[in-house]
């Protein structure tokens, strides 16, 4: 039975990404953060390789370790302006120093296979010869340009903005090859689509409390697709899992961009009531989402992996475990990352009846199960139990009382 070793340091260093704040020099109408950015790419990746000519091989697996690496990257690095990452990247010497001391400080966090990983990656992120690279960068680019034209209107026409956008078209421009950029530039159905994921950027989360860090629906699908990766990395070598998984989880709450999320105290509040929401619902991203894709192959996957979520079900119409997706254990996956956020709000000081509902429910959920789909959990329990435990002793025993009475009544 595969045992999934999940590293409680490692979970709450990505948790992190939440905090990084991005265009923190600029006026903003709302925050930008390192794991909606991170969402944001790896979503445009998705649909730039699936746009590109079917002769040429995507590695999956290539971009997807590349994608997370870079976010482990910038979680150490923190918001570098490019101006000053391309006069460090310049110094060769001075940048492979600076590419040991990022890997240095996972030490202990990643097994050392993938500390290998790591580091060989940070020597070659640049090479544009590999054209799976190129579509990471190429998605990279444009998710910032999608950044900068929302905050462009908040801050004065100026020298400084002109240079700003000048740069950011600079850096695109290498890409235009690529057809799913062509067509998010001259705004094609590809672009409408994607925006239906950039809408999840508005959506926060645990909308009726207060709430730190806030955390958006696209926030939260880039982290649950990082714990799915890592789930995947101790259960299977295999590409095909790796992208199966990883995908669902970062899509998994796409439908919402249509429906936005109806909360179970509604969905439960009438008998067939809920049964009723969920046809409604797939009436509804099947039209105003999935239209858009009509006549594409691409169609049919986005269904998959967003439809049954928490199923476990193949992304073709064979029953080979490399094509599985593994539904259940991303759905355990979306319960901890819930759990997470509920706990580190409390942690932080701001809790309330509907948080420490979050934290309890995901507990007693799970305190119980051993093993989802045949894979040993208990190191996810375990970690579990450890911030329930912590949590509540972060509570008062007044307030443990009263809001241990209101998750007995919701």
């Amino acid at each position: 039975m595969a045992k999934i070793t999940l590293n409680k340091d490692l979970l709450e260093r990505l948790f992190g990404g939440f905090s990084l704040v991005r265009w923190n020099d600029q006026i903003r109408p709302m925050e930008f953060n390192q794991m909606e950015k991170d969402a944001h790419k790896m979503f445009l990746a998705f649909l730039f390789g699936h746009f590109e000519d079917p002769h040429i091989k995507i590695e999956w697996d290539k971009i997807i370790y590349a994608g997370y690496f870079e976010l482990l990257k910038k979680l150490v690095l923190s918001d570098i302006k490019p101006a000053v990452q391309r006069r460090v990247a310049a110094k060769a010497d001075l940048m492979s120093k600076l590419n040991d001391w990022v890997v240095a400080q996972y030490q202990g966090l990643l097994d050392p296979t993938m500390m290998v990983e790591f580091r060989k990656y940070l020597e070659v992120e640049d090479d544009f010869d590999d054209f799976n690279y190129q579509i990471l960068r190429a998605a990279h680019k444009y998710s910032t340009l999608r950044e900068f034209e929302i905050i462009k209107l908040f801050n004065e026409s100026s020298v400084l903005m002109m240079a700003i956008e000048k740069e950011i078209y600079d850096d695109i421009y290498p890409f235009i090859h690529i057809k799913g950029m062509q067509m998010m530039i001259t705004k094609q159905n590809l672009f409408t689509f994607a925006l239906y994921y950039e809408k999840l950027r508005y959506q926060i989360r645990w909308g009726t409390t207060p709430r730190i860090p806030k955390t958006s629906v696209m926030g939260h699908s880039m982290f649950v697709a990082c714990l799915m990766l890592i789930f995947t990395r101790q259960i299977t070598d295999s590409p095909q899992r790796l992208y199966n998984n990883f995908f669902a989880g970062l899509m998994h709450d796409l439908p919402e961009s249509v429906t936005r999320d109806i909360i179970s105290p509604v969905k439960n509040a009438v008998h067939g009531l809920n049964e009723m929401l969920s046809d409604i619902e797939k009436e509804i991203v099947d039209e105003d989402l999935l239209g858009l894709l009509d006549g594409l192959d691409l169609k049919r996957e986005v269904q998959i992996l967003t439809q049954e979520e928490f199923t476990d079900r193949t992304i073709d119409e064979s029953n080979s475990e490399d094509m599985m997706i593994n539904g259940k254990l991303l759905k355990m996956a979306d319960h901890l990352a819930a759990m997470m956020e509920a706990a580190f709000s409390i942690r932080y000081g701001v809790y309330s009846p509907h948080l420490w509902s979050g934290v309890a429910g995901a507990y007693q959920r799970y305190q119980d199960v051993t093993e989802i789909s045949g894979v040993d959990v208990r190191a996810v329990t375990s970690y579990m139990e450890d911030l329930y435990t912590e949590i509540k002793t972060v509570v008062s025993r007044e307030n443990i009382s009263d809001l241990n009475r209101f998750n007995a009544t919701h």
